[in-house]
């Protein structure tokens, strides 16, 4: 009995799709660039496309500043913050149970761009754009401790004996400053330059101090007052970041423009267009076209200048800056200026998306190995936020972009990479909806049913996964149904000339260029139905022939074929011309056909792409056309001479059907020449011309006259007169 019900269960599906069928399509998702655009919370995104558990943006506070420029930390795990729109600078204590940022100083100022602490916990605040340095003892009083006459304070760092040295802007200069200066004492610019900023300051492993600059992001090395050189030239805005590893020398490029939401292109593709930009440098002879290479117009990078002073980029995270970076372990976590995004990077082969701060903003700081338990910290502005890096977390949620069908689909199974069915320690939830953008008209949120959405029919289809802590998500292939939709023919173009189209098909093994085929979005069985076709058109000018062109879309995509129909005005029946063209354009002659208006209708039909019960077909109807293959009467009508005795010939021309579009004249075998109508316009099918001979020779006349109507028919009267 049961196997009886499951029998019946099985045909009634059977027939239902036989009046409903739909065609299985199916989108994968598993590569970077797929999962990029959705939204990760806690969720982690490699290089290779893989998403897994990834660790906590956990919020510690967000002040009402908009932004927070810097950020050091002391021995006790304290965090020192400088903000604008107003300078103040805050103190926090993350490790307390509640936690609260503490205002230590109110400078008379828009922006705090640099602090600095001091080995006996002095606090060094440097201010812009009113250009001053304040010292604040521990439990003391903020005091001037250096007011340069440059505009801008962008770093500060200590040497060994304790030396302050302050980066300047506005001009670009270091001042070093023992630990005993006086407010009053004369400081001289430790080192100049011709750049306008002095934007980062750290010390190489030889003791040397590396500063970057901007514009055009100079590297320098300075070995002593007034000694140092140009390491390298990025070209590009500034240098946002310097971090010194042994005998290497990182830092990062930065752009005035900002950040894209997405990368404009892969990783490998602006790596090599970054060495093409070095080596079409180097062959310069243009100096301002050395400076402004590569980096310039370029997106941010992360790169190295190793040991013998050879530079190579290290990373790009595409259209996004670079706006803060530091070394952490073996890798760099690197901040962007886009949805608050941390990246941690090994090198351009390893890399991933850690996290994006709840909040989004610009990373300004990261201030790892904080404090006795050693955290790290996250720092953005636009919303200024304070973040601690937790490495687990309790709920991982991705949710990616909504997947568009193009119209009204079923949707099927959700099958995840590498797995028959689906990959365990993921939570898999749908929702759908017709309106572009997820709102109110959405359905609810679903969990798989058997590993298919239970999400209603729609156009697009949106998925969320919650991670276990170990699981991944290695891609995903949504399948969906969507019915047979009829093809549009949208445009149809009537010529009145006449056409050969020479089309041939390469029945050859499609055939691509690598590079094409590594950029292609395109599945295996898409390529293979493509093979490559040469088409050619050539236009005749000859009478009696008439010719139509169209356009027409499928909403499937589905291969289309056309039959071409003709039917006179005031007849019922169509007369089929032509069937299963695969061009899109068509072309016959007209003599026989009776003259008068018709009109041609097209049909396209996608059965090659469909069963012949579920092929559909489109058609559209042309505006009426003029067949004329009757050339114009054209007569004699008088012959006189005006006032002054000049001979005057009238001429009419008359067609049955179209317009006279020109007329002319040859007189005794000479050139022709033009007639224009009496009214002076071709207007009608009707038209006078009145030909005024003068200085005719006495003698005999000949003359033969042309009319030419709007179908390129020809009519012409010869005459003979005398002349007394």
């Amino acid at each position: 009995m049961k196997k009886s019900r499951l029998i019946m269960s099985a045909l009634s599906t059977l027939a239902a799709l036989h009046v409903h069928a739909v065609r299985t399509e199916s989108l994968t998702q598993n590569t970077y660039a797929d999962f990029f655009a959705g939204e990760l919370a806690n969720v982690s995104l490699d290089n290779q496309g893989t998403l897994r558990a990834g660790p906590e943006l956990e919020e510690i506070v967000v002040l009402d500043d908009a932004n927070i420029w810097a950020a050091v930390a002391d021995a006790d795990g304290n965090l020192y913050l400088g903000t604008g729109n107003d300078g103040v600078v805050y103190k926090l204590a993350p490790g307390a149970e509640e936690p609260e940022a503490e205002v230590v100083f109110k400078p008379d100022s828009i922006m705090t761009r640099a602090l600095a602490l001091d080995a006996d916990g002095n606090l060094f605040v440097g201010t812009s754009p009113a250009g001053a340095v304040y010292r604040i003892a521990p439990g003391g009083r903020p005091e001037v401790f250096f007011d340069p006459d440059e505009l801008y304070i962008w770093d500060m760092t200590f040497d060994a004996e304790g030396s302050l040295y302050v980066a300047t802007g506005g001009e670009a200069r270091i001042y070093k400053l023992a630990p005993d200066h006086q407010l009053n004492a004369i400081a001289k610019p430790y080192f100049e330059s011709d750049r306008t900023h002095f934007t980062r300051l750290a010390w190489d492993a030889s003791g040397a101090l590396i500063a970057g600059s901007g514009p055009n992001a100079y590297l320098y090395r300075i070995i002593g007052e007034e000694e140092g050189e140009v390491l390298y030239s990025a070209g590009t805005d500034e240098i946002a970041n310097v971090i010194v590893d042994g005998e290497d020398i990182y830092f990062s490029t930065w752009h005035k423009a900002g950040g894209d939401e997405k990368p404009p292109e892969d990783l490998a593709t602006l790596l090599a267009k970054f060495q093409m930009k070095t080596a079409s440098s180097s062959s310069s002879d243009d100096d301002d076209a050395k400076e402004k290479t590569p980096a310039a117009n370029a997106p941010s990078f992360l790169l190295k200048l190793d040991a013998e002073g050879f530079v190579s980029p290290v990373w790009s995270p595409g259209g996004e800056n670079l706006q803060y970076t530091v070394r952490a372990g073996d890798a760099f976590l690197v901040g962007s200026d886009v949805k608050g995004r941390l990246y941690s990077v090994v090198d351009a082969d390893q890399w991933m998306l850690l996290n994006q701060a709840p909040r989004g903003g610009e990373v300004s700081a990261i201030l790892p190995n904080v404090g006795p338990d050693e955290s790290t910290f996250v720092i953005t502005s636009n919303p200024a936020a304070v973040y601690r890096l937790n490495p687990k977390t309790e709920e991982s949620l991705y949710t990616a972009e909504p997947i568009d069908a193009g119209s009204v689909a079923r949707w099927g199974r959700l099958r995840t990479l590498g797995a028959p069915t689906q990959a365990e320690g993921l939570t898999i939830e749908t929702r759908s909806g017709n309106a572009s953008e997820p709102d109110d008209t959405w359905s609810s949120w679903a969990p798989l049913d058997e590993g298919a959405s239970a999400s209603p029919a729609a156009r697009y289809l949106q998925y969320k996964v919650v991670f276990a802590e170990a699981a991944a998500l290695r891609g995903l292939t949504a399948y969906y149904g969507a019915r047979n939709l009829a093809p549009l023919v949208g445009v149809i173009n009537v010529i009145p000339v006449g056409l050969s189209i020479f089309t041939t098909e390469n029945s050859n093994p499609t055939t691509l260029n690598a590079k094409e085929l590594a950029s292609s979005a395109k599945t295996g069985a898409a390529l293979s139905k493509e093979k490559p076709v040469n088409q050619k058109v050539v236009v005749s000018d000859d009478t009696g022939h008439i010719s139509v062109a169209w356009k027409a879309f499928d909403p499937n995509g589905d291969t289309l074929r056309y039959s071409v129909a003709l039917r006179q005005d005031g007849e019922e029946d169509w007369i089929t011309m032509a069937e299963d063209l695969n061009d899109d354009a068509f072309s016959t002659p007209t003599r026989g056909f009776v003259d008068g208006y018709y009109s041609f209708r097209i049909t396209a039909s996608d059965a090659p792409s469909n069963l012949p019960s579920e092929a559909r077909t489109g058609m559209m109807v042309s505006q009426p056309f003029l067949i004329d293959n009757t050339s114009p009467a054209v007569t004699l009508h008088n012959q006189t001479k005006n006032a002054v005795g000049h001979t005057v010939l009238v001429f009419a021309a008359d067609d049955s059907w179209g317009n006279i579009i020109s007329a002319s004249y040859r007189l005794d075998g000479k050139p022709a020449v033009e007639a224009i109508p009496t009214d002076l316009l071709f207007d009608s099918n009707e038209e006078i011309f009145r030909l005024i001979l003068p200085e005719l020779k006495p003698g005999a006349h000949s003359i033969v006259f042309e009319a030419l109507d709007e179908r390129g028919n020809r009519g012409l009267a010869k005459a003979s007169f005398t002349v007394e």
